[in-house]
């Protein structure tokens, strides 16, 4: 996209609580979850992100990265902004949650940081 030349609505929403893509694992409710290579998981590197507790029990033990998801209480309320994807070689994707968005315009967001703004930390890709 290019940089506005006019005014846009924004879309935003305020999450207490989300649908995350759950790891090839079992999450048991109440317990910890964690934003880890782009899904949601109970088995955290040192790297994982904490999210919150699992809001419900979800097994996705036999299946593949993001064939279930699983919804969890989020520590802390969080605002997400949704911003356009870059359409270039550096478009984020549904597995680059948990890395740095940055700004490519006012408002495009793309994974290189190169002489670029960061936008905040990717949680969800509209499609």
């Amino acid at each position: 996209m290019t940089a506005l030349s006019s005014e846009k609505m924004m879309s935003s929403e305020a999450w207490n609580s989300h649908l995350f893509p759950l790891a090839a694992v079992k999450v048991y409710k109440g317990s910890a979850v964690f934003l880890d290579g782009g899904y949601c998981t109970n088995v955290p590197s040192p790297s994982a992100i904490p999210l919150g507790i699992a809001s419900e029990t979800v097994d996705n033990s036999a299946g593949s990265a993001g064939a279930k998801s699983a919804n969890v209480r989020l520590h802390d309320e969080i605002n997400a902004v949704w911003f356009a994807n870059s359409a270039s070689s550096d478009a984020i994707a549904a597995t680059n949650r948990g890395q740095t968005a940055h700004f490519v315009d006012d408002q495009t967001v793309a994974l290189l940081s190169t002489g670029r703004a960061k936008a905040g930390i990717i949680l969800d890709v509209d499609s």
